[in-house]
């Protein structure tokens, strides 16, 4: 039987702080595919090993067909690398219980990780159980690392490189896996800056509410639900257009207010509205057939191309 300790999420009430950091913010690049969060333990010397390994893995880039190395990102769990005492779940002659270990509580990071890697459809390769059962995962659904021994990898299968988004503090351990987004923005041949990264979904481009507000020049508000109002220009001054998108929907409602009277209509969406990372998305293409632009991808530039119709439009 092995004999060497598996870490587990528990640890020695020891007082380690300084070790928190602020949240990494995603670049305009990537977007988030799938997110796993759990509690914290309550033991310090625990907290203090979660903590340094979540910001060990964080911003970790993972490209195309590339294996994922929790022990080799992580490195060795040594006091000279700022890892200190937790508890770890060992053979001792009378079964598996748990002693102090240098990194004890790391492989609650790693449970995390897994999970998010499962939701992000990528394909763990290695992954261990713990040899008792942990409070805050199945076994099966757990991720027991041990240096040297038991490692946890995944091999990034999509056709786009992941970036791993790591946090932890004295309350919750989460991971992000996000996707690159290689489309990029262009008006009037200069780049556009968007604030959030565009993304496909059920063959359609989904664009953060803002960043399509600034695109197009239009004027838009959110209220406290979450629901955007584009207002659309309209020839006459005395007309009122109005886009309205709800959170999670797969319709808008097109507002045509004329003097005292407003008629709606409801438009079937391509794809339904997504929350991301606290951001709605909605479809580039419903926004720009309500200005009567025609929009197209190209796949060779990853640029889309906006034209409006019988007029020459702009390219983005």
């Amino acid at each position: 039987m092995k004999r060497l300790a598996v870490g587990l999420c528990l640890a020695l009430a020891l007082n380690f702080s300084g070790l928190q950091y602020s949240h990494a913010a995603s670049s305009p690049e990537f977007y988030t595919l799938a997110e796993y969060t759990l509690p914290q333990t309550e033991e310090a010397g625990g907290q203090a090993n979660i903590i340094l390994s979540a910001k060990l893995i964080n911003n970790k880039v993972v490209n195309p067909g590339e294996i994922f190395s929790y022990n080799k990102t992580v490195g060795p769990r040594t006091i000279s690398r700022g890892f200190t005492y937790g508890s770890s779940v060992a053979w001792t002659g009378r079964g598996y219980q748990l002693v102090p270990d240098v990194g004890g509580g790391v492989c609650r990071t790693a449970t995390v990780l897994h999970q998010a890697v499962k939701k992000a459809g990528l394909t763990p390769i290695e992954r261990h159980n713990h040899s008792l059962e942990v409070p805050y995962a199945k076994q099966g659904e757990d991720a027991a690392v041990w240096y040297g021994k038991w490692d946890y990898k995944f091999k990034n299968t999509l056709p786009y490189p992941v970036k791993i988004v790591a946090y932890a503090d004295s309350e919750k351990v989460e991971v992000k896996i996000e996707a690159y987004s290689p489309v990029k923005v262009q008006l009037n041949e200069q780049l556009f800056n968007n604030k959030a990264a565009l993304f496909f979904k059920e063959g359609t481009t989904m664009i953060f509410w803002q960043d399509a507000k600034d695109l197009l020049n239009l004027t838009a508000a959110t209220d406290p639900l979450g629901t955007v109002t584009f207002e659309i220009p309209t020839e006459k001054e005395e007309n009122k257009k109005y886009l309205k998108f709800a959170n999670n929907s797969s319709t808008a409602i097109l507002s045509v207010v004329s003097g005292e009277a407003t008629e709606e209509t409801l438009l079937k969406l391509p794809a339904a509205t997504e929350v991301k990372d606290g951001n709605m998305y909605i479809p580039l293409r419903t926004v720009c057939e309500v200005m009567n632009y025609d929009i197209a991808y190209n796949e060779q530039t990853n640029k889309l191309i906006i034209t409006q119709k019988g007029g020459e439009g702009i390219q983005n």
